[in-house]
């Protein structure tokens, strides 16, 4: 794991700048940790619903029981920035250095072919099912693929959990059925939004 959070004064923020911009989602911006650029930090930008308040629960749970899946970007912990708390993230980047393409974004711009993307998309969630982790929250842009010299590696950067801390958040994260069942369910949306249904 990385000690990222060494290198930080213990009095001073994690300074990010408008340079570190990678790009924002309803809810969050994500930002290059200028201390390792290898690291991303995912900052809260609206407060009626905490991404970061559920993805650190979620994270926090997997790995205590010992059931992260190589599909999902490696959790670091939090900082404290000058914008907000944030969590960071694995960066997810090709060989080459630069960011990774949405698998939707390779599909659509015939990169990757449809059969290509569904043998992905059924490697990915044989390993949740397996493992009893859900999306609870499905956008286009939440698999990455990194692009490596023995082809693609898919990563989740987004939507582990459920939409909501709550009750539904401790029962995805405890009973492994029920985190099954709903995974199901969530994989169907996945297929419908992404155009493979």
């Amino acid at each position: 794991m990385t000690s990222f959070s060494l290198a930080l004064p213990k009095d001073k923020p994690l300074f990010l700048k408008e340079s570190d911009f990678i790009g924002k989602g309803n809810e969050r911006a994500c930002y290059t940790n200028p201390l390792n650029r290898d690291l991303c930090v995912k900052v809260q930008r609206r407060k009626h619903r905490s991404q970061n308040k559920i993805e650190k629960y979620y994270y926090t749970k997997l790995k205590k029981r010992k059931n992260l899946s190589p599909f999902l970007s490696e959790f670091y912990g939090e900082v404290t920035t000058n914008m907000g708390e944030g969590l960071v993230f694995e960066k997810v980047t090709d060989n080459d250095g630069t960011s990774s393409q949405s698998l939707y974004s390779l599909l659509k711009n015939k990169i990757i072919s449809e059969p290509e993307a569904k043998e992905i998309l059924n490697t990915v969630f044989q390993d949740l099912y397996k493992n009893a982790i859900l999306l609870g929250d499905v956008t286009t842009g939440q698999i990455l693929l990194k692009k490596t010299e023995n082809g693609y590696v898919p990563k989740i950067i987004d939507g582990l959990g459920t939409r909501r801390y709550g009750l539904k958040l401790f029962l995805v994260s405890n009973i492994k059925a029920f985190a099954r069942l709903k995974l199901v369910k969530r994989w169907k949306t996945l297929e419908h939004s992404l155009g493979m249904a």
